[in-house]
């Protein structure tokens, strides 16, 4: 908050912590009232209050026609970077292939799939292998 992050929207940070904060004077009142005037400033530009009503077959059929989202995730799987693909013996090693046997996922990561989705992955779904 006192960085000049107005809302946390995935996290659950604010609406676990902020409250105690401005009650111990971490985070002043003027610094909330501030991030939710900027918050609700942005929402009236967009229109967001004029029709506060939606269409919940959305909710139900989701907010995307699965075109889009089959797009998006063709996307997301071609724009994958390899930064260095080594040749080990006389070929590369990658892609994987079979005959690798096990491979070993080392860090602090490795096997806390939910964090590797980071912050802001809404209502990601974690593939576990």
């Amino acid at each position: 908050m006192t960085a000049g992050i107005d809302m946390d929207m995935v996290s659950d940070s604010y609406h676990q912590h902020l409250a105690n904060l401005v009650k111990s004077g971490n985070v002043s009142e003027a610094r909330l009232d501030a991030a939710v005037r900027d918050v609700l400033r942005v929402k009236f530009a967009l229109g967001l209050f004029d029709d506060p009503f939606t269409d919940e077959s959305r909710e139900i059929h989701g907010a995307l026609p699965k075109e889009r989202v089959d797009a998006a995730r063709q996307a997301a799987e071609r724009s994958f970077v390899l930064l260095k693909n080594s040749v080990a013996g006389s070929r590369p090693i990658l892609p994987l292939s079979s005959e690798s046997g096990t491979i070993a996922l080392i860090g602090p990561l490795a096997d806390d799939a939910k964090n590797m989705l980071g912050a802001w992955a809404g209502r990601g779904r974690r593939r576990m292998l």
